[in-house]
């Protein structure tokens, strides 16, 4: 299977550094150079079309992001992807969290339990895999922390690299999964 990943466009939230995780925000309007990123992007998506599912997560700003890519009604709500809950750490800054558990956030993230263990996400990384496993193109319009773990994970065997990668918001990811 070939795994196109987009990261939702930035929220304000995004924009201050602070993690949302399951909080539903908006993303912003996007500015100029994000919409010429678009265009860019969605040459190469119609260049690989056609896509056996387009997914996006409960959240509003996976759709909110398909829907400046020109998708609608072909897209498929799938909770699998929802972000990784953060708990307390929720509407607090990314730093405070990596300052807190450094270590763990760093190398070896299925250590930590912040809303939800982080064994939580890589049971639904490996549940998604299995239900698409069928497909040979999905589109998924994601999260940070979900792209991040699904790369660790189909690249390395695990997700402990995860934290040591950076996606950007309205990033391209293309990934081949075995």
């Amino acid at each position: 299977m070939e795994l196109f990943l987009i990261r939702h466009l930035q929220t304000e939230y995004n924009r201050q550094g602070i993690l949302q995780g399951s909080q539903d925000l908006p993303i912003l309007k996007p500015a100029t150079e994000v919409m010429d990123q678009i265009e860019h992007n969605k040459k190469r998506l119609s260049d690989l079309a056609p896509f056996d599912a387009i997914l996006i997560s409960e959240y509003q700003r996976t759709r909110m992001t398909a829907e400046c890519y020109g998708f609608n009604s072909e897209l498929k709500v799938e909770k699998l992807l929802n972000e990784l809950n953060f708990g307390i750490y929720e509407g607090r800054t990314k730093a405070e969290l990596i300052a807190d558990h450094l270590e763990l956030w760093e190398n070896n993230p299925e250590q930590i339990i912040l809303g939800e263990p982080l064994t939580n996400l890589v049971e639904r990384l490996k549940q998604f895999i299995n239900n698409y496993r069928h497909c040979q193109r999905v589109l998924v319009f994601g999260h940070g922390s979900w792209s991040r773990a699904m790369y660790s994970l189909v690249t390395y065997g695990h997700i402990n690299k995860m934290n040591q990668m950076t996606i950007a918001n309205n990033d391209l990811l293309q990934l081949t999964i075995k």
